[in-house]
């Protein structure tokens, strides 16, 4: 005797039987109708794997998707991967779709309740790229024979040269780096922002107050700060992306050539650029280190966590007054629009970035329009 539960709220079955010397067995099945159910319970109790090609879902490709690129992805897009799968597939309705049928119109549907829950454009596109990757591997690991969804079926939110490309204009970037080697600038910056914890209603007297801008710690706090320009110089000589500069290890720089490898975390390609003078002058006055020894590291040799250059970088904003929608990605940008503002051809920009498609560089072409200026002032003139 067997008998089959409802679905739960994410279309899976319990099934329980009996074995042959009479032990309660238990089972859940994966969501499918109840016909399939059926037969699937069937094939346990006769001892057979069930076929299951046609009733496979989203959710079990984009597991089968986990597991065949764990190797090849980096530990952050594995990370962001497993994310989406496990908080925005398995949860909602899209991961119960069978894979082979999924249509433009479910993920869109999908796409309306994540952006209802807050998920923004650049947010759903991230998530639109990675299940049409999803059903890709589906149908090359032959779960499925084909689906229905590809970049002209299911568009980008967000065109690669929609949108505002920030960047850094060349007066802000010298008030930028520049921001803490003034010590009585940073310690008037200190004093102005230093903030008071509550007061006590007996003695009117405020606890908790940040630090002084001319105590011992301010001015170790500075020069700890100051360690990080180096990290931000080579962020713009590079046109290198936070982790990829974050983990250089020192048999990445060739100093005797004149070139740093750069490993993508991206797209786990090697881009090879120039090093400038900046850069070289402050490789060489580093201790060498061995193969794989980072370059920006800590005392105890671990290189600087993503957080403590993304405070030290607000901090140094901070001080030089700068707008708050710079962020340090926005470096990259910065190369990028510097180099094609100067003249480079587009094709050269790509090759220092890295960028698989020239139309990806193509969004900076247009960022800063500089180029157009002695063409708008041959007009005046006539």
């Amino acid at each position: 005797m067997s008998e089959i539960s409802r679905p739960d709220r994410f279309g899976r079955r319990v099934v329980r039987w009996y074995d042959s010397s009479g032990k309660r067995c238990y089972a859940t099945l994966d969501p499918m109708p109840i016909v399939q159910a059926r037969r699937e319970l069937a094939a346990r109790l006769a001892g057979l794997v069930p076929e299951r090609v046609e009733t496979v879902t989203v959710l079990h490709v984009a597991k089968s998707y986990l597991e065949h690129r764990k190797s090849s992805l980096t530990p952050l897009g594995f990370d962001r991967a497993r994310g989406i799968v496990t908080n925005h597939i398995k949860m909602d309705p899209i991961g119960t779709v069978t894979a082979s049928a999924v249509r433009p119109v479910d993920a869109r549907s999908w796409q309306d309740r994540r952006k209802a829950q807050g998920a923004s454009d650049a947010t759903l596109d991230r998530e639109r790229a990675l299940l049409i990757a999803i059903l890709n591997n589906a149908v090359e690991s032959g779960l499925i024979e084909s689906h229905r969804l590809g970049p002209r079926t299911l568009k980008r939110l967000v065109s690669a040269t929609d949108g505002k490309t920030v960047f850094f204009e060349r007066d802000e970037w010298n008030r930028f780096i520049t921001a803490l080697d003034n010590e009585s600038g940073w310690t008037a910056w200190v004093e102005q922002n230093r903030k008071y914890g509550p007061s006590r209603i007996d003695t009117k007297r405020s606890y908790g107050a940040g630090r002084r801008g001319d105590s011992e710690a301010t001015r170790d706090y500075r020069l700890r700060l100051l360690a990080f320009r180096p990290v931000f110089e080579a962020l713009l000589d590079t046109a290198s992306r936070l982790s990829e500069v974050r983990l250089l290890a020192w048999d990445q720089i060739d100093l005797r050539g004149g070139f740093v490898r750069i490993e993508q975390g991206k797209t786990k390609r090697v881009n090879v650029v120039p090093l400038s003078d900046r850069m070289r002058i402050d490789l060489e006055s580093r201790p060498r280190g061995i193969s794989k020894t980072y370059v920006y590291a800590q005392a105890n040799g671990d290189p600087y966590t993503k957080q403590q250059i993304e405070r030290a970088f607000a901090t140094y904003r901070n001080v030089a007054g700068l707008r708050r929608e710079l962020t340090i990605h926005t470096i990259r940008h910065t190369a990028a629009s510097w180099m094609l503002d100067e003249g480079r051809t587009i094709q050269e920009v790509r090759e220092i970035l890295g960028h698989a498609s020239i139309s990806t560089t193509g969004r900076y072409v247009h960022a800063q329009p500089r180029h157009l200026r002695d063409a708008v002032r041959t007009l005046e003139a006539k």
